[in-house]
């Protein structure tokens, strides 16, 4: 990203003010080194610098993208622009059809289509996978299914190279391929994302649809309360007890943490080794299972203390404020990607290597359009 940035620097000579919400990311991604700093002898132990710092790199790289995106699209016509969003959204809908597919082949047939070989039938091959692990896959497709949809309610694409329908058929793949994931905090992501969908388009529709998927949650919270369906779906099964005591007790375990290192917390991407001993003293259950805080709020609480939460929640909100000032359509194709970020984040740490690229390089675009808004007000 170093080169675009110069040859913006030699276009326009200075940089544009950055907006509220980019200098609480700047400060965020600052406090990872702070971090790492008050707790370098206890990281040492267990990895390298590098690897420790190495997520800084994805908020950084969207930080520097907005310079040239911005140089980029502002040189475009409002036509022209539609055009090549509708080219990238066809790439965009096509790897997500063929991680699908690749999955659906490996759950159903036990075939995997990158090695072209037979696979070992596992516990995991029970779920679609896509190519990228249950987790990665189904959560950044609820977040990539949102943002499918709301380009599409506002047509703010102009695809010349794929039909409606094949469109169509491609999205139902994806949503059908999300359903076998039988990831339910995904799933619960991408169906309370239409709300702010639905309020922004079908305003009449609202109140029906906002109600009928809260009937939905009760009633499903109700049957896996009491034990789930035999012989049913995963999400209405009772199956997902033994996954629900892990996330629980990992929730748990990373209160105790940021409670235990409120300033600098365990530094960056170390709850994860810290989980075991920290459920071993608190007495919480699942003992063994070594892993994230499975929560993107707790995992940065744990890790970075109260003050890089607190920066974390000042970029979100700065962002959605800053992006609800967007004229429409901008503003509701944005908004419900925030929305469905949100929920997912609750359920999952969402902030993968794939993810946190997609994450940070949605923010970079929709800087662009903050600021065509604010040069237009001056």
């Amino acid at each position: 990203m170093i080169v675009p940035i110069f040859y913006y620097l030699g276009i326009q000579r200075t940089f544009p003010k950055l907006s509220i919400s980019s200098y609480f990311l700047i400060g965020f991604l600052l406090w990872h080194l702070v971090s790492y700093f008050f707790n370098f002898e206890q990281i040492s132990e267990v990895m390298s610098g590098k690897k420790t710092l190495s997520w800084v790199k994805y908020g950084l790289i969207s930080l520097l993208s907005i310079y040239p995106l911005e140089l980029f699209i502002s040189k475009l016509s409002d036509d022209k622009r539609k055009r090549i969003l509708g080219f990238l959204f066809n790439i965009f809908l096509g790897s997500i059809f063929l991680a699908t597919f690749y999955g659906l082949i490996l759950k159903f047939f036990h075939f995997d289509l990158l090695t072209l070989s037979e696979t070992t039938i596992t516990r995991d091959l029970e779920r679609n996978r896509g190519l990228t692990g249950i987790m990665r896959y189904s959560y950044g497709l609820s977040m990539a299914i949102t943002l499918i949809f709301s380009l599409l309610m506002t047509r703010y694409v102009q695809p010349k190279f794929s039909s409606n329908h094949l469109r169509l058929f491609f999205l139902a793949v994806a949503l059908m391929g999300l359903y076998l994931s039988y990831s339910r905090g995904a799933l619960l992501a991408l169906c309370l994302g239409f709300i702010p969908l639905v309020l922004f388009y079908k305003k009449e529709y609202f109140m029906k649809f906002f109600f009928s998927m809260v009937g939905v949650i009760i009633l499903i919270s109700a049957i896996l309360l009491k034990g789930g369906i035999e012989n049913s779906p995963r999400y209405i099964s009772g199956k997902t007890k033994v996954s629900d005591q892990k996330r629980v007790a990992q929730f748990r375990a990373a209160m105790y943490a940021g409670k235990e290192n409120p300033i600098f917390g365990l530094g960056p991407k170390q709850f994860k080794y810290h989980s075991v001993e920290l459920k071993e003293k608190y007495k919480l259950p699942r003992i063994n299972y070594k892993s994230h805080a499975h929560n993107v709020f707790l995992e940065k609480f744990a890790n970075l203390g109260f003050p890089g939460l607190i920066l974390f929640l000042m970029f979100i909100f700065f962002w959605i404020a800053e992006v609800n000032l967007l004229p429409n359509p901008v503003r509701s194709i944005f908004l419900p990607f925030i929305f469905v970020f949100l929920i997912a984040s609750q359920f999952e740490y969402v902030f993968d290597a794939n993810n946190s690229f997609f994450f940070f390089f949605i923010y970079s675009l929709s800087k662009v359009d903050y600021w065509k808004l604010r040069n237009e007000s001056k």
